[in-house]
């Protein structure tokens, strides 16, 4: 639980905020919490984005995407977005709901919204804001987020799953 606004306030609630969650941070003045939430899923986008991009190039030059998310598992390029999406991606399927795609779109397009009233110049963000844009309008919003992954195989002309 990731928390903002009066630090009084806060310290009455937080027994119940230990009840439902396990990590709680208390994060200073309202607002804080909600920008919190969207730095970590900008990270989360992004890091699927990267994902998809991945095996994209590595089915494409001739690498099977299982193989290639049993290497990603025990490297460096392990992640959270790895652990969450990496089947959905080899499979190509996104009918079982982790996280919308609508969802995450609008935390995207929050995210975006404060680094231009921050003046971030946000480049990696933006691609991934417009990917985000290109799953909506093609329909995906009720799909997992990580159907950005068919966006990505429609970029490079090619299908990741087998």
């Amino acid at each position: 639980i990731m928390a903002g606004g009066d630090p009084e306030m806060f310290e009455k609630v937080k027994p119940i905020f230990d009840q439902i969650g396990g990590n709680i941070f208390y994060l200073g003045g309202i607002g804080t919490g909600q920008v919190i939430k969207m730095c970590n899923n900008i990270v989360l986008a992004a890091n699927t984005v990267a994902l998809a991009e991945a095996f994209a190039t590595g089915v494409k030059a001739g690498l099977k995407p299982q193989t290639i998310l049993d290497i990603f598992k025990v490297s460096t390029a392990n992640s959270r977005a790895l652990d969450l999406f990496g089947e959905n991606i080899v499979n190509g399927t996104y009918e079982q709901v982790i996280f919308a795609c609508s969802h995450m779109q609008k935390d995207v397009d929050l995210f975006m919204g404060l680094t231009n009233e921050l003046k971030i110049p946000a480049l990696l963000s933006t691609i991934t804001h417009q990917l985000f844009n290109s799953a909506m309008k093609k329909g995906y919003g009720p799909q997992d987020m990580s159907v950005v992954a068919a966006i990505v195989e429609e970029l490079a002309d090619q299908k990741i799953s087998s």
